[in-house]
């Protein structure tokens, strides 16, 4: 009997382990504005939670544990975002909507920026509860990192604005020097320590911080590479622009570990749709990433694709489920499917079918950022 129980015990322990995981996919047209919609689907592909323009609800992302909802909302004649947390069952946490547009949790603290009626922006932190961790302030804010994250200062005497770090309390760790410090990740932070005043994109050059400020110098850059994705699982993914002729150019990308190591050899592409590639999905999660020729493992090796179909705009596994852009190789360029699989490549959820904007054609993309 005590088998039995713990059996059945663990059997009901798995079972809501799968079905707590959930994965949005959102429909964006832009030509088409109104058609827009984001279902919350769990691991059994059940739609939990249907956001669009009738309710005025997105979802943009999840994060420690929660989704962010967004509620936009139309107040004498201005147009106000407002935020809440969702759990995985797609319920609200909070039993009022915060005033402001929510942009994740990162170290317990969710980024809030408030627009007031007359334009001016203030930005401040919240908890899971809605508390804030501290009052709201006229300057620009980043994600916190290990209790600590950027903040922007005064200007400097070219009239762009500054950027230091500061810890939870609102304390300078750092004072304002650089002229842009972006988001801590494997502890470290690129920052922008000069550029021209004239024209902003020349004569940039860059290093990389810790949380106390100090200029180090990570052993897994490279001068052979001109991006980089975010480590997840001990693997980077890092990609350099290839030009195809004066007109167009690809961008290769190869994975490395902490020490810059290429993991393999065979130089793959982005699955992104577009010319701007952005790095946010091309990480490993559960062993896995996506790219132009499907889902591969850390020796390059395509673990999951579909045959004859095209796999574009993958997003990275999510609490074990993925979705992507299903494009027939034969078909005719517009037609495709939203799809969403878990790890083991199985297709939980397809969407009816939808058409792209522009025609997509596998043998003739190139990208450049």
């Amino acid at each position: 009997m005590k088998k039995f129980l713990a059996f059945f015990l663990i059997t009901i322990s798995i079972s809501q382990l799968v079905f707590a995981q959930t994965i949005v996919v959102v429909n964006k047209d832009y030509n088409h504005p109104d058609k827009y919609e984001a279902v919350l689907l769990n691991a059994a592909g059940k739609v939990l939670r249907t956001m669009n323009k009738i309710n005025n609800e997105d979802v943009s992302n999840f994060s420690e544990g929660v989704w962010i909802c967004q509620v936009s909302k139309d107040e004498k004649d201005n147009f106000f975002f407002y935020s809440n947390f969702l759990n995985e069952k797609g319920e609200k946490i909070l039993a009022n909507d915060i005033k402001g547009f929510a942009w994740g949790f990162s170290d317990g603290c969710c980024l809030i920026t408030h627009k007031a009626a007359n334009g001016s922006e203030t930005c401040y932190y919240v908890d899971k509860s809605g508390k804030e961790v501290f009052k709201p302030i006229p300057n620009k804010l980043g994600s916190f990192y290990k209790g600590v994250t950027w903040k922007s200062g005064q200007k400097g005497t070219d009239e762009e604005y500054l950027y230091g770090l500061i810890n939870k309390k609102g304390e300078w760790i750092l004072k304002p020097v650089y002229f842009e410090i972006k988001d801590f990740e494997n502890g470290v932070a690129q920052v922008m320590t000069a550029m021209s005043a004239a024209d902003r994109s020349s004569s940039q050059k860059y290093d990389y911080i810790d949380t106390k400020g100090n200029i180090v110098n990570p052993p897994h850059f490279s001068k052979q590479y001109d991006r980089y994705g975010s480590f997840s699982e001990g693997i980077c993914m890092a990609g350099a622009k290839v030009e195809v002729n004066s007109f167009k150019e690809k961008i290769e990308f190869t994975a490395i570990d902490s020490t810059g190591k290429e993991l393999f050899a065979k130089k793959i592409y982005s699955s992104e749709i577009g010319e701007s590639i952005q790095l946010k999905n091309m990480v490993f999660k559960n062993g896995l990433c996506p790219t132009s020729d499907g889902y591969i493992n850390a020796k390059g090796e395509v673990v999951i694709q579909f045959a004859g179909q095209i796999i574009a705009d993958a997003t990275a596994f999510n609490n074990g489920l993925a979705s992507f852009k299903m494009i027939p190789e034969n078909g005719d360029g517009f037609s495709f499917k939203y799809t969403v699989i878990n790890i083991n490549g199985k297709i939980i959820w397809q969407s009816v079918e939808n058409k792209l904007s522009q025609k997509f054609d596998i043998k003739n993309q190139y990208f450049s950022n």
